[in-house]
This record gives structure tokens, sequence and C-alpha cells, in this order.
């Protein structure tokens, strides 16, 4: 006999998704039969792991083919979560909605060994966003890698107030990348602040967001108590069109690196190689000479 119960409303095949979900990498896992968008047109072809808590409302309004199996799905469900993401150290997440936000924000507290978070495009309110990177405070995390963040505006500034705020007393994390996620002067003056007593940032990356010579010069005011900061990338970022010419703060912020970059290196009793700083230091002459440019330009239009 046909199962006229669609798919996604079927209780063991919901149990199938969020085991699927639990991988490390969020493309391996498929929605099989899923159920077209009504705007896209498009199908649900991946999701994020749900804690058993949101399981558990999920099987109230889920249905069995031949009889309630609901408390055997909902322990089984329970033992696979905390079996897969209490062992996960990598996790890779792309194209996150708002519902998706708010579902890994509830997962995240149970991924205690994870080490490295990347998520490439998501979306998400300004609270939704705080509960997310809160939820990180908590995890022995290296390496946290978010690109591309879109939400209503200012949302990049919340982000990155929001991780600064979490920086300060974080013990792990050594390479934060925030590249397109809108972050401007108003962020970047947060994590300057947290960087003057954050000990363990080694990288720490702007591709692509909108920081101008104030953000840059509360950077340049924080290296000078930060002894650990080694790389710092601004490249595409088009705070050079106001940048002062001299560019005094880009020299304080490179003379700084390039110390923490020698006591990096005589601490762990290796050489610093003679091309280690360039790439550092070609992203900050290229913008350094599209400011003097432009304001010569500016000059001569004049």
């Amino acid at each position: 006999m046909a199962n006229g119960v669609v798919y996604n409303g079927r209780g063991w095949c919901i149990a199938e998704k969020e085991w699927s979900a639990a991988r490390s990498v969020l493309g391996q896992n498929m929605v099989m039969d899923g159920e077209a968008d009504d705007e896209s047109g498009d199908q649900e072809t991946k999701k994020v792991p749900t804690a058993p808590d949101g399981f558990i409302r999920q099987m109230e309004t889920s249905n069995f083919t031949h009889r309630n199996d609901q408390k055997d799905v909902v322990h089984l469900q329970e033992k696979i979560f905390y079996e897969k993401v209490t062992a996960r150290k990598y996790l890779k997440l792309s194209d996150l909605t708002q519902a998706h936000l708010v579902e890994l924000t509830g997962s995240l507290p149970h991924y205690q060994n994870l080490q490295v978070l990347k998520i490439e495009l998501f979306t998400g309110e300004k609270e939704q966003v705080i509960a997310f990177v809160q939820a990180l405070s908590t995890l022995p995390l290296q390496k946290l890698l978010l690109k591309n963040l879109r939400g209503p505006e200012g949302i990049g500034n919340v982000l990155a107030e929001a991780l600064a705020a979490i920086l300060t007393d974080h013990r792990s994390l050594t390479e934060v990348d925030l590249s397109y996620c809108e972050v401007s002067n108003v962020g970047a003056k947060a994590l300057a602040k947290a960087l003057q007593r954050n000990t363990t940032l080694t990288d720490l990356r702007f591709y692509g967001c909108e920081i101008d010579d104030f953000g840059v010069e509360a950077l340049a005011d924080a290296m000078q108590h930060n002894k650990t900061l080694t790389k710092l990338h601004f490249r595409d970022s088009p705070f050079g069109r106001v940048f002062t010419p001299d560019g005094k703060a880009l020299e304080r912020i490179w003379e700084r690196i390039k110390a923490n970059q020698e006591a990096a290196a005589e601490a762990s009793g290796s050489r610093l190689g003679e091309n280690t700083l360039l790439p550092v230091l070609s992203e900050l002459l290229v913008a350094c000479f599209i400011s003097i440019f432009s304001f010569s330009l500016l000059l001569f239009l004049i």
C-alpha cells in the first residue's frame, strides 16, 4: 500500500535527515524527495543538525506509517546526535538561512570538541547573530571563518561587536575571518578594543569590509598593546579611499605586526623567512598606493 504521508512529514524520515545533517560538511547531506520551495521552485537539499529538545518538538507533529514509533525515534536521534557532534572537530556550512542559523545556535553548545567552524554565506537578524556568537563562547574553537553575512543594515558590526565581547576572554581562538561581512568602523573599533586584551589571536581578516582610516587608526592603537597578532588582512577593502596620505596608522600596524612575527619566530626557535612578511605588507602597500593615487587625482581635478 502506498504511503500517502509526504516525505518531510514522516517521523523516521525526519530522523534520517537529522542523522545526515550531523556530517562535518553541510553540502554532504541531502534531502531525498524534498518539497519544492514555493518561491524559487528549488528543493530543500540540506539542513543543519537539530538539538534533541528541538527534535522532540518536531516529532509532536510528525506521522508514522503503521504505529507510533515516536519514543524510539526520539531516543535513537538523541543517541546519534550526541555521538556525532560531541566528537566533531571540523564543521563547514554554507548558504544558511535565518532558520538554519537558529537551529545551529541551539546545537552549537553540544560541539564540545569543535576546533574549526567555517560558514560561507549566512543570513541573520541582530538577535539571531548575537545568540549565535554567544553560543560559540564556550567552544574550544581555534579557527572561526565567517564569510558573506547578510542581514539588516549594520549587521556586520553586530557580528563584530558580539565577537569582540567573547574575544576578550577566549583562550583558544587563533584565526578569525570576517571577510565580506560588511564590518565597518564601528565593528573594527570594537575588535580593536578586544585585541588589547586578547592573547591568542594571530590572524585577523577583513577582506572586502567597509573600514576606513578611522577604523584603521583604532586598530593601530590596539596594536601598541597586542603582542600576538602576526597577520592583519585588508585586501580588497575600500578603506584607502579616505585614508590619510602619510599612512602613519598603517605604518604603526606594520611595525607591530613585524615585531610580533619576529617574537613568534624566536619563541618557536625558527628563523623568520625572507618573504614571510610580504603577503601582509603587499596588502597594506596596495591600499596606501590607492589612497595616495586617489588623493593626487582629486587635487589634479580640482
